[in-house]
């Protein structure tokens, strides 16, 4: 069962456009936002994960949404590796969601 404190997933970041906005989105669960600016635009789609993955864990749903986004525990394992070892692509950041306490 996967069962993590903290979830990391690759974050897109997409730089204003002609609306003037600022677009970040978690590609593997569909999850995003926009922003004026690149800070908004990050608080709010660490707020939409945030909302997400709490909404699967009081579903009961958390294990097989990962799992449907392709999110297996090899994944989960493989992208906690290249977080704690600095890996982040130059187009992602890492972004997390807590579980709520």
């Amino acid at each position: 069962m996967l069962t993590h404190e903290r979830l990391y997933l690759r974050t897109e970041i997409t730089p204003p456009d002609e609306t003037g906005c600022w677009t970040v989105i978690f590609p593997e669960v569909n999850v995003g936002s926009q922003g004026e600016t690149l800070e908004i635009a990050s608080k709010s789609a660490d707020i939409a994960l945030s909302i997400w993955h709490e909404s699967c864990i009081e579903a009961g749903q958390l294990e097989q949404a990962l799992h449907e986004c392709g999110l297996n525990q090899n994944r989960i394992e493989q992208i906690e590796r290249d977080v704690t070892q600095g890996f982040v692509l130059p187009t992602f950041m890492e972004a997390t969601a807590e579980c709520p306490a």
